[in-house]
């Protein structure tokens, strides 16, 4: 049946596949690497031995945020896909070396990876239907929010100092009409009680010195020039 199996699937659509033996350990699938242990499965990170890690260094003009939620992100991979306690600080150690690599500081990184294996932790630990849950929340509460779209300077003003000015002349006006006691043309109430400050990064050379949006220029089509 196996043998029979590989020629139905070597059949497919010309392509070339190859097998290898089957195996109890090894088996890469994405970024996992699985194997079967007592007769479990059981689960790692997978990470390519070229890969250089490359992590936004801290001295990019980026939002303090992009740093967080790599860390929270990245935390979270880690925890959900190994089995094992040791690959699991194995892995939170490689990262937690390669940020220090990348020029990020001890005193920052710590307080950021403790929050982060908490979070996954708490979010591991719930059923499907808590997280059903708390999805519908976090989707219910986006729709009384408002996005400001700001490109991140580090001498810009601060997401606090904005957020304040938002609550003391927009939110809450001193003597005047709370936000959310406002009808709209239609007479229906403005129904936004939060904003979220949205940062994106300044330009680079890249977007400066080539052309991203060809489709917009004039004169013949890209198609025109092919034979």
């Amino acid at each position: 049946l196996w043998a029979e199996f590989q020629s139905i699937v070597g059949s497919f659509h010309g392509l070339e596949w190859s097998f290898t033996k089957r195996s109890r350990s090894g088996v890469v699938f994405m970024d996992m690497s699985l194997s079967i242990e007592n007769g479990r499965v059981e689960s790692t990170l997978y990470e390519k031995k070229l890969a250089l890690y490359l992590y936004i260094p801290p001295s990019s003009a980026h939002p303090p945020g992009v740093t967080a939620g790599l860390v929270m992100g990245n935390v979270l991979r880690i925890l959900q896909l190994c089995t094992r306690e040791a690959d699991l600080q194995q892995h939170l150690d490689a990262f937690f070396y390669r940020m220090l690599d990348r020029g990020h500081q001890q005193q920052t990184l710590l307080p950021l990876f403790n929050k982060a294996i908490q979070n996954a932790q708490r979010y591991l630990s719930k059923s499907e239907d808590e997280r059903l849950a708390a999805k519908k929340q976090r989707s219910a509460a986006a729709a009384r929010q408002v996005y400001l779209h700001l490109p991140y300077h580090p001498d810009n003003p601060s997401p606090g100092t904005i957020q304040r000015l938002w609550r003391e002349h927009v939110s809450y006006p001193p003597g005047d009409t709370p936000l959310t006691e406002m009808k709209n043309k239609e007479g229906h109430l403005i129904e936004v009680d939060r904003m979220i400050i949205a940062f994106h990064r300044a330009p680079n050379m890249g977007n400066l010195l080539s052309y991203r949006k060809i489709a917009q220029r004039s004169g013949p089509k890209v198609s025109s020039y092919v034979g």
